[in-house]
């Protein structure tokens, strides 16, 4: 039984070895990973998770790119995110923070996680920014959405990469909406519109055969796909452009959940945008347009 055991664990040893690295188990590999991370001012940094989380004796550790560091202390800790504020926090500065005693749920070790938040040079004054208010006014006129249709309206204000941004999302009875505006200017950064599928028509019962008749039952009739040019047609009507004002990057069939689609994407300047056509109806399932800086 000796000889057996030593057998075995030189072959282990061997494999290791050969393989570069150590076997470990799933659940002591899992280490929480950070989805987002924003700069809310004044210090302020919120972090999500992309799971959730438990805490034991969580601490943050800051430092920025000179080298300096920083007192930080947290403000709120929920399952997917976390908020803490930098003490003596100075403008135009890239801080690098650590959270300690961190975990993905369903895990046995408190790891360290890190991660990187960029404060903007100048924070907006109030005075020059639009309000949510007429982002959100924005918003609605682009979608064509009334904002009595609008339902789990949220506008929050946020800076992005410096930028200062009101992210406005709503929801109609056929589709979920989301929107970037620049605070000061108004002007629509990224806008993503999914629309919700619905149910697939029933199928016509099948006729009953009469084995002893002279007649066959007719073939149900093939379904016809828009095509490509059209779906061209579809996106470049919504975006309100023309084929000479844009640059094709895609247009293609392809099957998406379970639903034949076409794929269109076109670039106009900075602005790029990705379109999901029905195959079938022309309606738009999901618009994504985004400005690339």
């Amino acid at each position: 039984m000796k000889k057996i055991f030593k057998k075995a664990t030189v072959w282990v040893t061997a494999l290791t070895l050969v393989l570069g690295t150590a076997i470990v188990p799933a659940s002591a590999a899992a280490k929480p990973t950070i989805e987002d991370v924003d700069y809310n001012g004044k210090g302020t940094v919120e972090v999500e998770f992309a799971k959730d989380v438990k805490y034991k004796k969580a601490k943050v550790t800051v430092k920025d790119n000179k080298g300096k560091s920083y007192k930080a202390s947290i403000t709120k800790k929920d399952s997917d995110d976390l908020k803490f504020k930098i003490n003596k926090a100075k403008k135009n500065r890239t801080y690098t923070f650590k959270i300690k005693g961190v975990k993905n749920k369903g895990t046995k070790k408190f790891v360290t996680v890190a991660g990187k938040v960029k404060a903007p040079k100048k924070a907006v004054a109030a005075k020059t920014l639009i309000g949510k208010e007429e982002a959100k006014s924005i918003a609605f006129q682009d979608a064509g959405v009334a904002e009595a249709d609008a339902k789990a309206v949220r506008v929050e204000f946020d800076y992005d990469d410096g930028i200062a941004v009101y992210e406005v999302e709503f929801r109609t009875a056929d589709a979920k909406y989301e929107y970037d505006i620049a605070g000061k200017s108004g002007r629509i950064l990224e806008r993503d519109k999914d629309v919700f599928r619905k149910p697939a028509p029933r199928k016509p019962a099948q006729p009953v055969v009469d084995n002893n008749a002279n007649t066959e039952p007719t073939p149900p009739e093939a379904t016809a796909y828009i095509g490509t040019e059209k779906a061209k047609e579809i996106a470049l009507a919504d975006a309100g452009l023309t084929a000479a004002q844009v640059r094709y990057n895609k247009a293609k069939l392809d099957r998406e959940d379970g639903r034949m689609v076409y794929e269109v994407e076109f670039a106009r300047g900075q602005m790029e945008y990705e379109y999901e056509i029905d195959a079938v109806s022309g309606d738009i399932v999901k618009k994504d347009v985004e400005y690339d800086d």
